[in-house]
C-alpha cells in the first residue's frame, strides 16, 4: 500500500494497493479530490466518497491525533475495497497490557464500520496511555481464527 498525502490536511490524493493472497490478486490505484469528494480508479471510474475520506493505512496514523479516553468516540470516513465506509474508534476501557516482562498502562480500542456486521471482526487495539499514540497489541477473529499481533521490541547483537 502507498498512500500521498497533503502534508497540512494529512488527506490523501493518491493511492495504490497490490495485494497477492495466495489465489487472490488485487491492484488499484485511486486519484482522491478531497475538494470534490471523488475518487477515480485507475480504469477511470468515479467513487463519490465523503470529504475527508482516508485511506485505511493512512486511517492508523490518523488516530494518533484523536483524543481518546474511555468512553470517548470518534468516527472517520474511510476507503475499504473502493468503496466508502464509517470506521468508529470507540475507547473502551483502561487495561494493562502485559508484553514479555513489561505491564505497560495502555487504553483498548475497537473498531467497528458502519456495516450490518460492523463488529465482524472484532478489532480490538491496546494503545500505550502515553503522549504519543503507540499501538501495543491488536487483535481481530478472522475466518481462519483468532489473531494476535504484539508489539515487542528484539535486541539487536553485534555479529
Amino acid at each position: 500500500m502507498s498512500s500521498y498525502v497533503d502534508p497540512t490536511t494529512l488527506l490523501p490524493f493518491h493511492s495504490e494497493m497490490t495485494f497477492n493472497e495466495g489465489r487472490r490478486r488485487f491492484s488499484s490505484k485511486l486519484t482522491i479530490n478531497q475538494d470534490y469528494g471523488t475518487a477515480t480508479t485507475d480504469s477511470g471510474n468515479r467513487i463519490e466518497i465523503p470529504v475527508g475520506t482516508q485511506r485505511l493505512s493512512l486511517a492508523l496514523y490518523v488516530l494518533r491525533t484523536l483524543s481518546l479516553s474511555p468512553p470517548k468516540r470518534s468516527a472517520l470516513s474511510i476507503l475499504v475495497n473502493n468503496q466508502p465506509k464509517t470506521l468508529f474508534i470507540t475507547a473502551l476501557k483502561r487495561e494493562n497490557v502485559q508484553i514479555g516482562s513489561q505491564t505497560i498502562p495502555a487504553v483498548q480500542f475497537s473498531l467497528t464500520t458502519d456495516d450490518a456486521d460492523g463488529d465482524k471482526y472484532q478489532i480490538r487495539v491496546g494503545s500505550a496511555t502515553i503522549s504519543v499514540w503507540l499501538p501495543l497489541r491488536l487483535t481481530a477473529v478472522t475466518e481462519l481464527g483468532p489473531i494476535r499481533a504484539d508489539l515487542v521490541t528484539i535486541p539487536v547483537t553485534s555479529q
